[in-house]
């Protein structure tokens, strides 16, 4: 399939209701609206294939730039690449959640998220803390730095009350992922999320629940779920 052809069919799978939906998200035209599942249903139809990805990408279409996220193959996809896809991701289920994943699964993951948790734009630090917290949800033990995660955290801790809404809420995730995913962190986050208890966060939409550090470390726990890894980032 060529760029077009997908375009044509990303739009046929489009409707006004779910881009209602992605604008309370952070969305903006141009876009089709189209369900991730749909996406899925297309990605069938589609190789992995970066130079169709980055022309995806380029079309500025929101739902092709996730889609393009989904298919793109990790191996091939160089720090320039992602840098502007991070740069360029200004919707909040592309920063946070499809190039944040894709970014993670790469073998810059870990030094792209370190990067970018440091930029000045609200979206690309957004963008920083997700990759850090899908980075450490499958990588193996033996390729986790632990003294990193956990100087890490301590930044955390120090900074983030002096960060926008959007930025706290990333942060508090992350938070959650390395207390869930790295075990060796856990008695530490859970530190934290008793000490950050007071911490104001606002929903980013009207429905949408707010991190709560130490209540959802303790559902994970009581499902002994703490250390277990996901095969992936991306689903």
């Amino acid at each position: 399939m060529t760029v077009r052809q997908v375009m044509k069919e990303l739009a046929s799978y489009g409707s006004e209701q779910t881009k209602r939906i992605y604008f309370t998200h952070g969305a903006s035209e141009p876009l089709f609206g189209v369900k991730i599942g749909d996406m899925k249903k297309l990605l069938k139809k589609v190789d992995s294939n970066n130079q169709m990805a980055l022309g995806l990408f380029d079309t500025g279409n929101a739902d092709a730039r996730y889609f393009a996220a989904l298919m793109a193959d990790e191996s091939g996809m160089t720090k320039a690449n992602l840098r502007k896809w991070a740069r360029a991701s200004n919707w909040q289920m592309l920063s946070e959640y499809a190039v944040a994943q894709l970014i993670s699964e790469t073998k810059h993951g870990w030094d792209l998220g370190i990067e970018f948790i440091d930029a000045k734009k609200e979206n690309v630090a957004c963008c920083g803390w997700s990759t850090l917290s899908n980075w450490v949800s499958f990588r193996p033990v033996n390729e986790v730095d632990i003294s990193a995660v956990a100087g890490l955290l301590e930044r955390l801790e120090s900074t983030i009350h002096d960060q926008a809404n959007r930025l706290r809420f990333t942060m508090c995730n992350f938070v959650v992922a390395a207390g869930a995913y790295v075990p060796e962190v856990t008695k530490q986050t859970l530190a934290i999320g008793k000490r950050l208890k007071d911490l104001e966060i606002e929903p980013v939409k009207k429905g949408c629940s707010v991190p709560e550090i130490v209540e959802d470390l303790t559902k994970i726990q009581k499902m002994g779920r703490i250390g277990r890894k996901r095969k992936r980032a991306r689903c």
